[in-house]
């Protein structure tokens, strides 16, 4: 299997999860930005890739600048550009090219426990010398940022629940799954019934699986997540130092975030697959 093999089955397994989808239109309208970075990713030319650290360093600087004046002018945990602080798990990803500890800022002022992991991970993947400490630092301030974060455990609790619901999809559908972006179509109704372990879950419009492996295996099912993983093989193959750390640092918040509904995680995940195409 080559790379432009893999974002075949990509793009197939999408395809026959949206065909076999309980709710066809609702996949293939939520699949618009999927589509246009694809798209937009394979008409790139690949010698233009040089420029990319000009772009992230931009992105990047960017960001910090709005967060930081947000974070100035108004309290509570700070966005900048981005939906939510949450995405602010953008920021370690701009670091798959060589950039500055900018990216720093934005994670500290959002509070975002998952950015923090990612810029962790990153840190930990391209300093290899200094591996022990990072991971020993990395463990002391996430278990801080935990303790204080104020809804941190009612949160870790809701992140089960939306994870059962999840595994209750790809049982009914392990194939192909429940059809792409329809785990808020589904959500509520599987939290009508007492979920495993006696978790509660939470009643409210969850658009997510909140943890992108669970997200693949409910929606496009045990075809979709190999289909989803076999592009960042050849990233990890083929990358560059920083490439690899963005791919671990990625697979890493995937666990307890992430979603294909998000523009930017869709253009991250399709960007370091763009790095890794052959000039």
């Amino acid at each position: 299997m080559t790379i432009k093999t893999s974002v075949l089955l990509f793009t197939a397994s999408a395809v026959l999860s949206t065909i076999w989808s309980a709710h066809p239109f609702h996949s293939l309208i939520r699949s618009t930005w999927t589509t246009l970075v694809l798209a937009g990713a394979l008409v790139t030319p690949v010698a233009w890739r040089r420029h990319t650290p000009s772009v992230c360093s931009v992105m990047l600087t960017l960001l910090a600048s709005s967060v930081v004046w947000q974070w100035w002018w108004f309290d509570g945990r700070a966005s900048g550009i981005m939906p939510h602080p949450n995405d602010i798990a953008i920021a370690p990803m701009l670091m798959m090219v060589p950039t500055t500890p900018l990216a720093l800022v934005p994670i500290l002022l959002s509070a975002s426990r998952n950015a923090l992991v990612g810029f962790i991970v990153m840190v930990f993947m391209l300093l290899p010398r200094y591996r022990v400490a990072i991971a020993t630092g990395g463990v002391v301030v996430l278990s801080f940022a935990t303790y204080w974060h104020p809804a941190a455990f009612t949160t870790i609790q809701a992140r089960f629940g939306h994870w059962l619901v999840a595994l209750r999809m790809l049982g009914e559908a392990p194939l192909l799954g429940k059809g792409p972006h329809t785990f808020a179509d589904f959500y509520l109704r599987y939290t009508e019934t007492p979920l495993a372990f006696g978790v509660k879950p939470e009643v409210s419009f969850i658009p997510w699986a909140h943890s992108i492996y669970l997200e693949q295996l409910a929606e496009r099912g045990i075809v979709g997540l190999v289909a989803f993983l076999a592009p960042l093989v050849f990233v990890w193959k083929y990358g560059t130092h920083h490439t690899r750390a963005c791919l671990v640092a990625f697979l890493a918040m995937g666990v307890f975030d992430l979603t294909l509904l998000k523009p930017w995680v869709v253009g991250v995940y399709w960007s370091m697959v763009w790095l890794t195409l052959p000039s």
